[in-house]
């Protein structure tokens, strides 16, 4: 827009808001001033305004063009171009490992045996704009666990051998996991088919609540804690207390373990007992919590006279 034209509009502005007669008048004298300054009637100057004003955008629009305008910024693109080049240097340590991208998303043993043992509950989707869609006993898309029909769960469960430990359990996910992340690396769409979808919820469900009886399942279960907390999903206040529930009893279980070992160790005469300096460094820890000459003593089974001196000794 010319300068002209621009203190055109302003003018005209002023001429349709005012109310006052002298200043519409002078205004519109003014108006024909800058129209022929510009070598222009009124009418023209005016057809050329409205051609040159933008339409309005709706909100919508607004926040589109925003997002276009970020997303297509130097700084983003070159994040995506180094995202892009790190997917590349991926995919080629994946073929490197698989021999072919064929390789990567052909059914392994366990999907197989899965997919089988799904197949009589499979049921095709026959509206054209559906094709490739399917549900397993009415458990269709973004379907969760709370939805899976029981026959679903009982296929997926006897299809393949379950895990009969939280550790086994957590080692079957985790693999399940780095195969997905693999296709994941040739496909950002990838999604499982529904039945091993279905047994990764059999798997979760392990691991939020069997009971762990040795350190590795313990291990399994706070590292699949860690993973949860890292994972871009929310958790539930339900599922919190279920995890924390379960957690709990294994750590009582772990203790009435310890304990029967302490005991057992003290009828064959084989107990630990401490040196003279990991006493000292015991009696020490106590005192800095706080704790009273007696407690200190009925902890470590000693004399209070001997945590008494230890305390004195500073």
């Amino acid at each position: 827009m010319s300068p002209d034209l621009a203190t055109f509009a302003k003018v005209h502005a002023l001429h349709d808001s005012t109310t006052n007669a002298g200043e519409k008048a002078s205004a519109a004298a003014r108006m024909t001033v800058l129209a022929r300054k510009a070598g222009m009637t009124i009418e023209e100057a005016m057809s050329r305004l409205d051609a040159a004003e933008p339409t309005p955008r709706t909100g919508a629009q607004a926040a589109a063009d925003a997002f276009n305008e970020f997303f297509n910024s130097p700084e983003m693109r070159a994040q995506r171009a180094g995202r892009e080049q790190e997917r590349a240097k991926r995919r080629a340590a994946i073929l490197a490992a698989y021999g072919s991208e064929d390789a990567v998303f052909a059914d392994t043993e366990r999907e197989a045996a899965l997919r089988a043992a799904c197949a009589p509950l499979l049921v095709w989707d026959k509206r054209p704009e559906w094709e490739g869609s399917y549900s397993l006993g009415g458990w269709a898309d973004h379907g969760g666990p709370d939805t899976m029909p029981a026959a679903v769960r009982e296929a997926v469960m006897n299809g393949w051998p379950m895990p009969e430990t939280a550790a086994a359990a957590w080692l079957e996910y985790t693999a399940a996991e780095a195969i997905e992340d693999a296709r994941y690396a040739f496909d950002e769409s990838y999604t499982p088919h529904r039945w091993v979808e279905a047994r990764h919820y059999v798997l979760e469900d392990m691991l939020d609540t069997h009971p762990a009886h040795s350190l590795s399942d313990l291990r399994a279960r706070m590292s699949w804690f860690e993973y949860l907390s890292r994972k871009e999903v929310q958790w539930t206040h339900k599922n919190d207390l279920l995890r924390f529930a379960t957690l709990r009893a294994d750590i009582e279980r772990m203790g009435v373990r310890l304990r029967e070992q302490d005991a057992a160790g003290v009828q064959s005469g084989h107990s630990h007992r401490l040196t003279r300096k990991e006493r000292h460094a015991a009696i020490c820890q106590l005192l800095s919590e706080g704790l009273s000459d007696r407690e200190v003593a009925r902890r470590l089974g000693i004399s209070p006279t001997t945590v008494g001196a230890v305390r004195r000794q500073g």
